[in-house]
């Protein structure tokens, strides 16, 4: 799970059965969240839904999770089973920062991108799947840029390459 906490905050958050969208034309998120003091997780971008640009449009997805407290910051969070990022033929990009302001005693995890058991990020047609990760700096717990879970799906259809590239984050 993304943490203990029940009442995370996302730059950008898509319900369960949502679903962001474009038709032939390339698809931007960005999403942010910054916290000072607070126990909460925070997330740059929370996806329980879909995430998709149709015909050969590109997918770009960036996260970014600041804080200054002791929640569980997630660059991009991808909920279990209800989550995809995919092209119908473009290339799919998804970047998360997990971007602590302090070296903070007692945070959880700080991870870039969190993708849990059974989120998908894939592209169709012959586009390229690009997945890069920053990990936080907590005292305590697991800053993996990138944290793929068992039954998670990363991959590209017909020539498409794949290229995942994590870098951890300071645990002390």
């Amino acid at each position: 799970a993304g943490g203990s906490i029940s009442n995370p905050s996302s730059g950008i958050e898509i319900g369960a059965g949502g679903i962001i969208t474009t038709y032939g034309s390339n698809l931007t998120l960005l999403g942010s969240v910054y916290e000072s003091a607070v126990s909460n997780d925070l997330y740059g971008i929370s996806n329980r839904g879909t995430i998709s640009a149709g015909l050969l449009g590109n997918v770009s997805v960036t996260g970014i999770a600041r804080y200054n407290g002791g929640g569980e910051p997630h660059g991009i969070f991808m909920d279990a089973g209800t989550s995809l990022i995919t092209s119908s033929g473009g290339d799919v990009q998804v970047i998360g920062y997990s971007n602590n302001l302090t070296s903070v005693t007692g945070g959880l995890n700080g991870r870039g991108i969190l993708v849990q058991s059974g989120a998908v990020v894939t592209s169709g047609g012959n586009g390229n799947v690009t997945v890069i990760g920053y990990g936080g700096n907590t005292n305590s717990g697991n800053n993996e840029g990138v944290r793929v879970f068992q039954s998670s799906v990363v991959s590209a259809n017909g020539s498409g390459n794949v290229n995942v590239t994590g870098y951890a984050g300071y645990t002390g």
